[in-house]
């Protein structure tokens, strides 16, 4: 038999330097037809920012801990998290983070 051949696969791939600035809520001209594609590959540089709380006054700054406790913590709580809740928020449940 011969193997049945596979349909394409789309990849999007993008990245940004964020400059150390909280993104905004809305990712649509940044991401635009990423959820068109199967694979979404988003990198980002410069990504440590005070993240706000939701009365708008600036949260924790991880540019200021040390590195033991921003290993601790980033995974969970500050300005990694929320970043990866932002995209996936606009790309929603059919996607799902895969991190290195």
């Amino acid at each position: 038999d011969l193997p049945v051949p596979l349909p394409p696969l789309t990849i999007f791939a993008t990245t940004w330097n964020v400059g150390n600035a909280c993104p905004p809520e809305n990712l649509s001209s940044w991401l635009g037809g990423a959820t068109l594609c199967d694979v979404v590959a988003v990198g980002v540089q410069e990504c440590t920012y005070n993240v706000r709380s939701s009365s708008g006054k600036a949260g924790f700054n991880f540019q200021k801990t040390g590195e033991k406790i921003l290993k601790s913590v980033a995974p969970t709580f500050g300005c990694a998290s929320h970043f990866q809740k932002v995209v996936q928020q606009h790309l929603g449940s059919d996607f799902y983070l895969e991190e290195k």
